[in-house]
């Protein structure tokens, strides 16, 4: 994917971030179980979100933030489970409307 193509990917992606982080909230909410208010892990969401969406469309691949991204979550304390729930909606939500291509 040249430069053009990723930066038409990420600002596709980013302007679906509010929608991918609706959807992952709705799923780990009903078993997240953590000590934050609900308005607070929904607007942590939507930071994460858009911090997976700029490592997605960063080459070459950042680990030290994918790294950072990990532990961010986990700051949320939430419990295993969750994490299942959160790899699954966002692989499903991310890769919603995109050609085989991007």
């Amino acid at each position: 994917m040249d430069a053009i193509e990723q930066s038409q990917l990420q600002a596709t992606l980013s302007g679906r971030r509010d929608a991918i982080a609706s959807k992952w909230f709705e799923a780990i909410i009903h078993v997240c179980y953590t000590w934050h208010p609900l308005a607070e892990i929904r607007r942590r969401l939507v930071e994460l979100t858009g911090q997976i969406i700029t490592l997605l469309c960063t080459e070459p691949f950042d680990h030290d933030g994918s790294r950072a991204l990990g532990a961010a979550l986990e700051n949320l304390s939430v419990e295993p489970e969750v994490l299942d729930l959160t790899q699954r909606v966002l692989t499903s939500q991310i890769v919603a409307g995109l050609s085989a291509d991007q």
